[in-house]
């Protein structure tokens, strides 16, 4: 008896296998390209049978948490296989922005199957791309480490990271709804910070957004620290002037759009002549005040404030050539006779600390400025025959368009110039990886410093910033390539 119940269990889930089969191969028939199908809460044999009839009809098909997902787009799987594999350890590798939602996320699964890739989805505007790093160690002591902040609570990581590194730390904060931004520590050594305190962040930009010139907001004392910093980062980010007053119960930030008041300052004040003064008067406010005073330091004038209280008004003097500059009026703005008072020094310290983190935070744009300088002007160091060389490559290789302009596209053309490559070099397959992930890594910064220059398209390269692409890129990796990129070009020629 108890033999044949075993028979007829067996029978019973054969055939419930051959009705889940028939099931899905049904489900699967009707997938058009693109489209895509989950299963949720299967048995182990029900997940087996979906692999095996998707595999059966050329469908991707990938396990989730009790399931699988499925999706017509077998031959993008497989492209986006090779893909994967030519990524070298600790770079990354960007999908076009072209990429539907199902293509993205069979990114994400093929990326987890490799074992060693983290994939990332990266939003800019109206913009949604995949990126997938080779660096799944740190990957995760970096999501270990953001797991553990409590709210308010930051983290600094420091800048020996790798641009691409650094790109990961953005994404898995964005991912994980954490505030980021490129800071200084120390003597302006630069960092990605992290401070769990996105929606403050969010909430600080929609208060300052509506802002017109002139008009100020000023957030309430009892700030934390790193909200003050969040208040100052975003009010930078919007082109704003943002001071930190130190009042009875805290400190509040105050932010004005002072675009226009700062611009009508320096034209007056770069045109004292020496032994010339301008005043201005007691109906400034607090921070229009200190805009005036920051000013005259960078333009190393004397400022001095007259009078007290309401009255108190505000001289610039530009100093005769043998006057002696100790800097007493800039560095100390409020005469010995305002000194009376306890409030009127608070506010003196506290001008002079925000004066002092204001040069450190110029010094900082400084020396970011003149490194994307340096960097910007590596296409004009080797004139003549390489820059031809890289001319005619360049409208070899082209095929995008932005405003009427030819530019290098990051699909297909990049693929398309790295594949031309690796076949002039078959017997140099290693040094070909390394050549294909650091071109795919320095085109991704040479689109960023090209964004930063005002050429606003991350779709490709202009011929300028492909001349740079290709400077960077023969930097990093010596003279050994250019010997493939001129028989590359003897090719396309013939």
């Amino acid at each position: 008896a108890d033999a044949s119940s075993d028979d007829e269990d067996g029978e019973d889930l054969e055939r419930l296998k051959e009705e889940f089969r028939d099931r899905v191969r049904k489900d699967l028939a009707d997938l058009t390209l693109n489209m895509d199908f989950e299963y949720r809460a299967l048995k182990s044999w029900q997940i087996d049978i979906v692999h095996e009839v998707a595999e059966s009809l050329q469908i991707f098909s990938a396990s989730t948490d009790g399931g699988v997902w499925v999706c017509d787009c077998m031959d993008f799987a497989n492209d986006t296989r090779e893909d994967l594999l030519g990524i070298v350890a600790g770079e990354s590798f960007d999908f076009p922005t072209e990429l539907c939602e199902t293509q993205r996320r069979a990114v994400h699964f093929l990326s987890e199957e490799m074992g060693y890739l983290t994939a990332n989805t990266e939003v800019s505007g109206d913009e949604t791309r995949v990126v997938v790093f080779y660096m799944s160690d740190f990957s995760d002591e970096v999501r270990r480490t953001l797991s553990a902040l409590k709210p308010g609570e930051s983290k600094a990581f420091l800048m020996e990271l790798s641009p691409q590194r650094k790109r990961l730390v953005h994404l898995i904060a964005a991912e994980m709804g954490l505030w980021s931004h490129q800071t200084t520590l120390g003597k302006l050594e630069q960092c990605v910070e992290v401070i769990n305190l996105a929606d403050f962040a969010a909430f600080v930009r929609t208060q300052l957004l509506p802002l017109q010139s002139g008009d100020q907001h000023t957030f309430p004392a009892a700030l934390s620290e790193h909200q003050c910093k969040i208040v100052h980062f975003v009010a930078a980010d919007l082109g704003l002037l943002a001071f930190t007053l130190n009042e009875k119960k805290g400190r509040a930030v105050a932010v004005a759009h002072l675009a226009d008041f700062r611009g009508h300052a320096r034209v007056l004040l770069e045109a004292l002549a020496p032994g010339e003064s301008h005043t201005f008067d007691a109906e400034l406010t607090k921070l229009q005040r200190m805009v005036v005073q920051e000013l005259a330091v960078e333009l190393r004038l004397a400022a001095e404030v007259q009078g007290k209280g309401e009255n108190a008004v505000l001289q610039v003097r530009r100093r005769l050539p043998n006057e002696t500059d100790t800097r007493r009026a800039s560095q100390n703005p409020v005469p010995e006779g305002a000194q009376d008072g306890p409030t009127d020094a608070d506010a003196a310290a506290a001008e002079l600390e925000e004066l002092a983190h204001l040069r450190e935070l110029q010094a900082a744009r400084d020396a970011e400025a003149a490194r994307k300088k340096a960097e910007e002007d590596l296409w004009a160091e080797e004139q003549g025959s390489t820059a031809n060389l890289m001319s005619k490559l360049f409208y070899k290789y082209a095929t995008g368009s932005y405003n009427g302009e030819r530019i290098f596209l990051r699909f297909p053309d990049l693929r398309k110039f790295a594949e031309d490559a690796k076949s002039m070099a078959p017997e140099s397959h290693r040094m070909f990886c390394q050549f294909e992930g650091v071109l795919e890594s320095t085109f991704e910064d040479t689109i960023q410093l090209q964004s930063d220059m005002g050429t606003k398209t991350t779709k490709g390269l202009t011929l300028r910033w492909f001349q740079v692409f290709v400077q960077k890129s023969l930097t990093r990796l010596g003279l050994q390539i250019v010997s493939l990129l001129m028989t590359l070009l003897s090719q396309k020629k013939g």
